[in-house]
């Protein structure tokens, strides 16, 4: 019996690979827009499709559900935002600016991804319950995990005396202090 080399895919499963690829990448894009703009209840599959540029079959095909297109418009640009502020940060080696480097890189994602910031700002009310049950444990361990790292990265600055806590409470006038 003779072993079998694998065998890679052709020019043509490739491009088919491609082109589905990028219609994925469009659907979820178009559908961050019109998710953005409208909420969740009130965006339509031909919207998105329209949004997306294909039809709505080839979206029906790509996602098998509005809730499921929801769930990775969610996952996907939320794990794009988390890997961009994780490699921004750990690239810092100084642990106060690795921390101002934390936050400049959210507030930079979110400016470049304002369609996920207005997703997120509508919260979870109104979602079905079987979205937030499909994310559920998974997204919940993906979130926690990022601010465990927000909140490590955080306590090194404070360690080391970048970051200093306050218990001196402000008032809202202005002050007499130089």
């Amino acid at each position: 019996m003779s072993a079998q080399c694998p065998t890679s895919p052709s020019p043509r499963e490739r491009r088919r690979h491609e082109d589905l690829t990028r219609r994925r990448e469009d659907a979820i894009a178009g559908a961050a827009a019109v998710f953005a703009s409208k909420g969740f209840h009130d965006a339509q599959m031909s919207e998105i499709a329209a949004a997306a540029e294909v039809s709505r079959n080839t979206l029906y095909a790509l996602f098998e559900s509005k809730e499921k297109l929801y769930q990775e418009v969610i996952e996907t640009t939320h794990a794009k935002v988390r890997d961009v502020v994780e490699k921004r940060a750990e690239e810092v080696e100084d642990p106060g600016e690795r921390l101002l480097s934390l936050i400049e890189s959210l507030f930079r994602c979110y400016e470049e991804n304002q369609d996920l910031l207005r997703i997120y700002s509508r919260g979870t009310n109104g979602v079905p319950t079987k979205i937030r049950g499909a994310m559920g444990e998974s997204a919940l361990q993906r979130f926690q995990s990022f601010t465990d790292w927000v909140i490590d990265v955080a306590r090194l600055a404070k360690r080391t005396g970048y970051l200093q806590i306050s218990t001196r409470r402000r008032s809202a006038s202005p002050s007499s202090e130089p």
